[in-house]
């Protein structure tokens, strides 16, 4: 999902595929947001289409299946998001304006109690309707604390990656030391810290939070 305004093993699958496999997409029907992190994103309404490239099927299983059980336990009006052929996927279209650090701040806050986390927590991953509500719009890196030992190494590694490399730096601070352990917990299955820099993992409070295990 993308806001207007901007251009292995896993939890078992739940997706309906629309389309036949062999389908062409023809993108002269839909709107082009703008880039997403896998590829192009289009509006179909009040659906976006996000075409991905180089994901893995349990990435794109993740990343729907996080969707629908966000808009489930959230209680908030959903299209299902579905797997259209092998490339796109159809999720639900929320239209609003980038939110200030502190509305994401929040909206972590309010996410991690309906148990949900998220590895690249930064604002054009979330937008901001007229009412003044946040929604988290992509969740190829948003995970549930209960699934983590189930999760796939290749999701795994973007997330530890992504958090890492900035995306804790809109964590509140009372969520930070719980964000490691989970960060850890992940790394265990793909080995991606023993690659990164030092000091980022050392600003992303991973190091400091050994010293005091």
């Amino acid at each position: 999902m993308l806001k207007n305004d901007t251009a292995s093993k896993a939890v078992a699958s739940s997706i309906t595929e629309t389309t036949s496999k062999s389908e062409s997409f023809d993108k002269s029907n839909y709107v082009f947001l703008g880039k997403g992190s896998r590829g192009n994103v289009y509006r179909d309404g009040s659906n976006v289409i996000k075409e991905v490239t180089g994901a893995s099927k349990a990435q794109i299983d993740h990343e729907l299946n996080t969707c629908n059980q966000w808009h489930k336990k959230s209680g908030s009006s959903y299209s299902e998001a579905r797997l259209l052929g092998e490339h796109h996927l159809q999720m639900p279209f929320k239209e609003g304006k980038s939110p200030t650090n502190d509305q994401v701040k929040a909206t972590i806050s309010d996410m991690h109690s309906k148990g949900f986390m998220i590895g690249d927590a930064k604002s054009n991953n979330f937008v901001v309707d007229e009412q003044g509500t946040v929604h988290p719009i992509d969740f190829g890196l948003v995970f549930q604390r209960s699934d983590i030992d189930n999760m796939a190494s290749d999701i795994a590694a973007e997330i530890v990656g992504d958090y890492v490399k900035g995306g804790y730096r809109l964590v509140p601070n009372e969520l930070k030391a719980e964000y490691s352990r989970c960060i850890r917990d992940l790394d265990s299955k793909c080995k991606v810290l023993g690659k990164i820099n030092v000091r980022d993992q050392s600003r992303a409070g991973l190091l400091n939070f050994n010293k005091r295990a």
